[in-house]
């Protein structure tokens, strides 16, 4: 009995770590199947989530409704990539996969130009990079170029998803919209804007109506953005007639000029029942920084607004004229306020640096932004005017929802309400610039300050282990 007892133990102390290691094994199995379980299901269904602030990695709701026009159409969206080498790291390839996720109607296909010769002399490819649309008997191209917008300073910013999109809307669309920008009395020219504008689908083109002497049958709307002197009588009387025949007008008015400066144009604004006064809104409220002219409006319902006010998406607006709604206005135009400024603004006029609010100025709110649509012989016309030309200058144009405030209102005056929607967003490239200073800082801080604090507490760790 006394021989038994260690062969019973020693198979016992056995069968427990075969048990034991039988555990071990069916715990890793469970593991390595739960694993290829969980990729197979990723593999399958392939969700991301964006966990940016600003969704900055999503589709926009331009983009997802140009999909939703794709999915309505008869014939499918074909894609052809004409790249040579390795795209795991394209990013306009990544951009047509997360549109191929939404709709079964969007077919991508790579093409190696070199081994496909005939299909790059069907389409023409001279780059390397192009991108070709196909929708029924239709096709358009993305040059590898068209994915990139340069600002005045020379930085870049990717707009592939504008890209996309535009040419999604440019393949469904009968006809192009032209949009033409004034000039001869020192507008605004929008070099920048300008790009984005065109990025979305549009055409712009500059009117000279001093010397062209009409405006084009194609404009789709016209835009006068800060005029620094006044519009003639028969340029005012070719844009009355444009109005009249269901044209669409988009004026932008700055401070300091004078309302005496144009009265012309002013005089035009009056008869839509939309008037200016000679002073700068000021801010206590919402501005932005310690600016009190950089002024983020508040929203009034509205078509234009609505979306925007619900994401809430800020703007920024500097320098801003007083505008107002004429009262008892009795006129044929609807005059509806879609921007202003809070309760704790108001209109200064004193030039000589004495601010402060004055019984005598106009208390806010202050209309920042005014619209107005009126019939002529039953055919519509609408207007919008904004109280500065600056919001989509260069300097602004990137800034908050401005651009998205653009196309909101462009969409609009054309009659498009189902596009009013948020834009995609710009990728930029931002530089930062340190002075000498600065940078000696942070050189020392890396090459000094932080080894020689590691090295301090490492010493006090030793010091007190030694200690014990």
């Amino acid at each position: 009995m006394s021989r038994l007892q260690p062969d019973i133990e020693k198979i016992g102390s056995d069968l427990r770590r075969f048990f034991f290691n039988c555990n071990g094994f069916l715990i890793a199995l469970i593991v390595i199947i739960a694993a290829v379980i969980i990729n197979l299901i990723a593999f399958r269904f392939n969700y991301t989530f964006d966990l940016t602030r600003n969704k900055l990695y999503s589709l926009s709701d331009q983009s997802l409704q140009a999909i939703e026009e794709i999915n309505r159409q008869p014939n499918n969206l074909y894609i052809y990539g004409f790249f040579s080498g390795d795209i795991s790291s394209n990013a306009m390839v990544d951009l047509i996969k997360e549109f191929q996720k939404r709709s079964g109607k969007i077919i991508y296909q790579t093409v190696d130009p070199y081994k496909n010769q005939a299909e790059t002399r069907q389409f023409e490819i001279r780059e390397l990079g192009t991108l070709v649309f196909q929708l029924g008997d239709k096709n358009l191209k993305i040059l590898p170029w068209d994915v990139y917008v340069e600002d005045s300073e020379g930085r870049e910013t990717f707009i592939g998803e504008q890209a996309i999109t535009r040419t999604i809307y440019k393949l469904i669309d009968a006809d192009t919209k032209y949009l033409n920008i004034l000039i001869g009395h020192g507008e605004k020219i929008y070099q920048s804007a300008r790009e984005y504008i065109k990025g979305a689908g549009y055409k712009v083109e500059y009117l000279d109506l001093m010397n062209d002497g009409k405006i084009p049958e194609n404009c789709s709307q016209l835009i006068i953005a800060g005029p620094k002197s006044d519009l003639t009588i028969p340029e005012l009387n070719l844009i009355e007639k444009y109005l009249e025949q269901g044209g669409r007008l988009m004026i932008f008015l700055d401070f300091p000029p004078n309302k005496a400066s144009l009265p012309n144009l002013i005089k035009l604004l009056n008869q839509w029942g939309i008037d200016t006064e000679d002073s700068v809104v000021l801010e206590l409220e919402k501005r932005s920084a310690f600016d009190h002219t950089m002024i983020v409006p508040n929203y009034r319902r509205h078509e234009i607004t609505q979306r925007l006010g619900e994401t809430f998406t800020n703007l920024i607006f500097p320098f801003n004229r007083t505008l107002k709604v004429i009262e008892n206005y009795s006129g044929p135009a609807k005059v509806e306020v879609i921007l202003e400024s809070s309760p704790e603004s108001w209109g200064e006029t004193d030039r000589g640096g004495h601010v402060k609010k004055d019984p005598h100025e106009t208390a806010g709110p202050i209309p920042l932004g005014i619209v107005a649509s009126r019939f002529f012989n039953g055919v519509e016309s609408r207007l919008v005017v904004l109280a500065n030309s600056n919001f989509i200058d260069d300097q602004f144009v990137t800034e908050a929802g401005n651009l998205n405030l653009f196309y909101s209102m462009t969409n609009w005056l054309l009659g498009q309400p189902e596009r009013i929607t948020i834009a995609p967003k710009q990728l930029q490239l931002t530089r930062v610039f340190l002075t000498p200073l600065q940078t000696n800082l942070v050189r020392s801080f890396v090459l000094v300050v932080l080894p020689s604090l590691i090295l301090i507490s490492g010493g006090v760790i030793w010091f007190r282990r030694r200690a014990r």
